[in-house]
């Protein structure tokens, strides 16, 4: 393999374009990685087997009957050593001859390490505006590959207008019509005191969210020919448009969440960390996105009040109520239960609930 390899180095590129054609007659497709670091570096491998132009991107071509994807994480396998998920397919382009096509996957590295091999002598990240020897085409092609996996990580394009409360109501018809998952509307409160429970005033921001994809430039083009029209009847402000980056929201407030104390004995705490306070019976609970992760003041309340009256006790020691502690408890409108979870916990010997 190794002679092999030494003898296909030394051939000009037009010569082992010709022997691709005759080993390979019919058409070529390969798949090739583009992985980037947090700084926006592209990884690229250097292959033993050029002389020039020996920097690229880690890939190879298809098995027969072997999937694209499945291609891609193979290669990068068997080139570099490293572990990688497919993102997104950013894009197919004929690769330097009519007959070869180039599957370009953003990928992301899992797990693995690098060692050389025969094909590839050592691998780095490069800052676009510094690559290697790579082909002179390569430099805008990799460029256009980080454009493309920058509106990948960016799923969402935000627009949003600030309008009077007349025609709040008339550009939430518009932005409907073209988000699918419907507008959202803010506007400010006006609190008398501090037992007011506040009064809406002032500008109403109107927000939809377009998703990013093949159709959002003919998405947006249609949405801001309503805008006009509708701006022809009322003068509108501009609508602005800012790009959101997608989240696992089920996940993200678990960054945030932290132990919360209830009473004297009770401590919310995420079911993915230990108790804090070892003394405090622990209420261990993942919400995800139903209600009732205990932040809310009600949730608090109601544990605070249930706790109080499992425990409380006449000034000789007996039960507070005739009937003593509740043996049994209804939930009605439990979301993650953690009401019912707490009685059970503070005695009750059955808990039903309901949402």
């Amino acid at each position: 393999m190794k002679f092999l390899l030494i003898i296909w180095k030394r051939l000009p590129f037009w010569l082992q374009g010709i022997l691709s054609r005759i080993i390979r007659p019919s058409f070529q497709v390969f798949a090739a990685a583009a992985i980037f670091d947090q700084d926006q570096k592209i990884l690229l491998e250097k292959l033993t087997y050029q002389d020039v132009y020996s920097w690229g991107l880690p890939g190879g071509n298809l098995d027969t009957g072997e999937e694209p994807e499945d291609a891609v994480v193979r290669e990068v396998k068997e080139e570099i050593g490293f572990d990688v998920e497919v993102k997104k397919l950013l894009m197919a382009k004929n690769a330097n001859a009519e007959h070869i096509l180039g599957l370009f996957y953003w990928c992301e590295i899992k797990g693995g390490h690098f060692s050389p091999t025969l094909e590839v002598s050592e691998i780095q990240y490069f800052a676009l505006d510094d690559l290697p020897d790579v082909r002179p085409s390569d430099v805008v092609f990799l460029k256009q590959l980080l454009e493309k996996v920058d509106v990948a990580k960016k799923n969402w394009l935000e627009v949003s207008l600030t309008v009077n409360g007349e025609l709040a109501e008339a550009v939430a018809d518009v932005l409907a019509r073209f988000a699918p998952n419907g507008v959202m509307t803010e506007q400010g409160v006006k609190f008398v005191n501090d037992e007011d429970e506040g009064t809406a005033t002032g500008p109403i921001t109107v927000r939809a969210y377009l998703p990013v994809d093949e159709q959002l430039e003919e998405t947006r083009q249609k949405l801001e020919e309503s805008l006009y029209y509708l701006g022809m009847i009322q003068p509108l402000p501009p609508a602005t448009f800012k790009m959101i980056a997608d989240q696992n929201w089920m996940e993200a407030w678990k960054q945030h969440y932290k132990p919360i104390p209830i009473g004297q004995r009770l401590l919310i705490i995420p079911a993915w960390i230990d108790s804090p306070e070892p003394e405090r019976i622990p209420i261990k609970i993942d919400p995800g996105m139903a209600f009732g992760t205990g932040t809310h003041p009600t949730t608090q309340l109601c544990l605070a009040l249930m706790e109080k009256f499992f425990d409380d006790k006449t000034e000789d020691g007996g039960p507070l109520t005739v009937l003593g502690p509740p043996s049994s408890v209804i939930d009605v409108g439990c979301g993650s239960g953690i009401l019912s979870i707490a009685a059970l916990k503070l005695g009750a010997k059955q808990a039903l609930g309901v949402d």
